[in-house]
């Protein structure tokens, strides 16, 4: 891969892990401050929230990127893209946001936590200046990850100062939206030193309102079975299974996002490729990804089933025991939403805005089905199931139509070597867990030697995906 593509893989990889490390490092201090049913109470309201922030982005962030690396080489193109899609956005969060708050004052079960759902609610206020999406169709990551950090210090200072019992649940849910929000008037602030600004000449919305509601379908289609589960653990379950499950749910999304961030930054460059029909340098790209992203995925899922009590009891306490074999059952996710990013990517890249539509509507119907089957009765390990089923199927989709647009190269004896030096690793792992009782130590053991015999058994098995790895580390050390 090219230098500035392992740059922008690097930068991406930090702002993807400040995203998800946040409520991560501070999952244990509120879990043990809120305790379960309060912190269940925050990420049902949250999740409702999250219905209208989707609704009011359109489809946009995703579309913008693309649009974005078109026209980033020409500044007046530039200017009036940004202008035409930042409009967009203003509509339909007007829309969206007085939506939202007829909601909350019509129903009674809104109404008698106000408070608490007007602070997860400034989110859809903060969606009128969030463009993320044009730095990154920029490809300035780091500057994205550098004002990420930033925030994410002064949220983290902001929740040890203000929650200080189990009453402070709703000071933690606004502090959660303005962690959101700071990084979008920071954006705003920035647009000045990158030569942006709104435009107001020659402006035409028609050509983008298509693929904005393609782009809609598939967001919707998206957040309807990543947001359902929680909805319906509300709905079906408690408040306590809503926590047991959203905790989980954090653990394996830091992973995912810290690792699929390598190719992550596909977007524009896939774009370039697709406009100039170099269809085999997108498959070079991607398939080297795609090993990269395996020889990562498979040694961490394995352990993370063997390691989640050792993980949930240290995070979160023994009060979320019950979170343990419902991270085991979501480790899996790593495979479906790790890769399920890559070909993705491929379909927007060439414009299959259709059928990348097609993925999530199946995973849609699968976790519908498999929610209202299983939630009844397992509670947050069945919404954990149909997450995973739901994020099988969307990428088996995706799949499919990927390999129909570019010949993707599997190599069957690089990954029969990743799968042997994972179960050796997996083997160490077992050993340390029964001879260390202490959680932390056997932890830190496990993790430790477990990379260490995996990466040996790697190197001697001669695994080209570790050379690959040491040499885009290399490469970045030099920069």
């Amino acid at each position: 891969m090219s230098q500035s593509l392992v740059r922008n893989s690097f930068f991406n990889v930090v702002y993807q892990l400040l995203n998800v490390l946040f409520p991560l490092v501070t999952a244990p201090y509120v879990a043990r401050i809120l305790l379960p049913d309060n912190v269940g109470k925050v990420a049902v309201a949250q999740n409702w929230a999250q219905y209208f922030i989707v609704f009011a982005a359109l489809g946009i962030p995703t579309y913008a990127i693309r649009e974005t690396a078109k026209s980033k080489h020409d500044s007046r193109e530039l200017n009036k893209t940004f202008t035409e899609l930042f409009l967009l956005n203003f509509v339909s969060t007007s829309i969206c946001l007085i939506l939202y708050i007829v909601m909350i004052l019509s129903f009674q079960n809104f109404r008698d936590n106000l408070l608490l759902y007007l602070a997860v609610g400034s989110g859809i206020l903060f969606n009128y200046i969030t463009i993320d999406w044009l730095y990154q169709g920029l490809e300035d990551y780091g500057y994205i990850a550098l004002r990420s950090f930033v925030v994410k210090i002064l949220s983290l200072m902001s929740l040890l100062i203000f929650v200080r019992s189990q009453n402070d649940y709703v000071v933690y849910a606004l502090i959660s939206a303005c962690a959101i929000g700071c990084n979008n008037i920071l954006n705003v602030f920035h647009l000045s030193k990158i030569g942006v600004h709104l435009s107001f000449k020659r402006l035409s919305f028609i050509n983008h309102l298509k693929p904005i509601m393609i782009f809609f379908a598939n967001s919707i289609t998206v957040k309807l079975y990543t947001l359902i589960n929680v909805t319906l653990l509300g709905i079906l379950s408690t408040d306590a299974a809503a926590a047991f499950y959203t905790n989980s749910d954090k653990v394996v999304r830091l992973i995912v996002a810290t690792i699929s961030a390598i190719g992550g930054v596909l977007l524009p460059r896939f774009s370039v490729y697709a406009q100039r029909g170099e269809k085999e340098k997108c498959a070079d790209v991607a398939s080297k990804v795609f090993h990269i992203l395996f020889f990562l995925f498979v040694p961490t899922s394995l352990g993370l089933i063997l390691m989640s009590k050792e993980i949930v009891l240290i995070l979160f306490g023994s009060q979320y025991a019950a979170s343990i074999p419902t991270l085991q059952i979501m480790s899996l996710l790593l495979f479906s939403l790790g890769f399920n990013g890559l070909f993705g990517t491929i379909l927007l890249a060439f414009g299959h805005e259709r059928e990348n539509l097609l993925c999530p509507i199946a995973g849609a119907l699968t976790c519908l089905i498999f929610n209202f089957a299983l939630i009844p009765t397992l509670a947050q390990n069945g919404a954990a199931i149909a997450c995973v089923a739901a994020e099988s199927v969307v990428t088996g989709v995706a799949v499919f139509f990927s390999s129909r647009i570019i010949k993707l190269h599997f190599r069957a004896d690089t990954i029969a070597k990743t799968i042997i030096a994972a179960i050796g690793m997996g083997a160490i792992v077992m050993v340390f867990k029964l001879l260390i009782h202490n959680l932390v130590l056997c932890l830190l053991a496990s993790v430790g030697f477990g990379m260490l015999c995996y990466i040996v058994l790697s190197w001697c098995m001669h695994n080209p995906e570790l050379y690959q790895l040491l040499t885009i580390v290399k490469r970045r050390q030099k920069q």
